[in-house]
């Protein structure tokens, strides 16, 4: 997902001060980016390079039909200053396990790949996942098992996403297992979790409400 055409820098004098990447997103009523990767020389900070950079980078993208922007952060402040509003958070918390934990049964990619994109197609502000947003998610180790009508995705005692029509009052999933991923995704799907900590905000450049999405897609 991170292609060298899409890695920024600012340059002053020659020497590099600051970068950052973007990655496509694509949701139903069209395309967008991530922005990721912001960093700045330490010796550099504080003087508007980066903020300078994320503007030109919105600017182009804009020009290319991305005209729309995500990102996580923990600090704010650079991204106002370039047009970011806070749509959410990105929250971690345990899931409170209301049945005796079984094993129910493990899901092949391409019956998670039909789940998810029948439940993606039923709403624009769901993020479409195209073949290759779908090799990147198969990178790291998941375990996908039946749950309701769809499928609850874990990786070790962590959940970053679940496919569900319909909110579910019992969990299948064993009682260490915890939640993360946006604070809007947790309650569209009803998820029963204990006392919530933050963990990053979700901002955006023109967008009027959070995406639907999960923090296996995070960029």
């Amino acid at each position: 997902m991170f292609e060298v055409e899409r890695k920024w820098a600012y340059f002053r004098a020659g020497r590099m001060e600051s970068i950052l990447t973007t990655v496509p997103l694509l949701f139903g009523w069209g395309r967008a980016i991530g922005i990721a990767g912001v960093a700045t020389r330490h010796a550099s900070r504080g003087q508007g390079f980066a903020s300078e950079l994320v503007r030109e980078t919105l600017r182009c993208a804009d020009t290319a039909g991305e005209g729309h922007a995500l990102l996580f952060a923990k600090q704010t402040e650079l991204y106002k200053s370039a047009g970011f509003e806070i749509l959410d958070e990105v929250i971690r918390a345990p899931i409170i396990s209301s049945v005796e934990h079984d094993v129910p049964g493990v899901l092949s990619v391409e019956q998670v790949v039909t789940l998810y994109d029948r439940w993606s197609a039923r709403n624009p502000d769901r993020l479409r996942r195209e073949e290759r947003r779908w090799e990147y998610w198969k990178w790291n180790l998941r375990v996908c098992c039946p749950f309701s009508s769809g499928y609850v995705c874990v990786e070790g005692n962590l959940v970053r996403e679940c496919v569900l029509d319909l909110p579910e009052k019992k969990w299948n999933v064993h009682p260490s297992t915890e939640w993360i991923g946006l604070r809007s995704m947790a309650q569209s799907i009803g998820v029963p979790l204990g006392p919530p900590e933050f963990e990053l905000y979700l901002m955006g450049y023109r967008f009027d409400k959070p995406p639907q999405m999960f923090m296996t897609d995070q960029f």
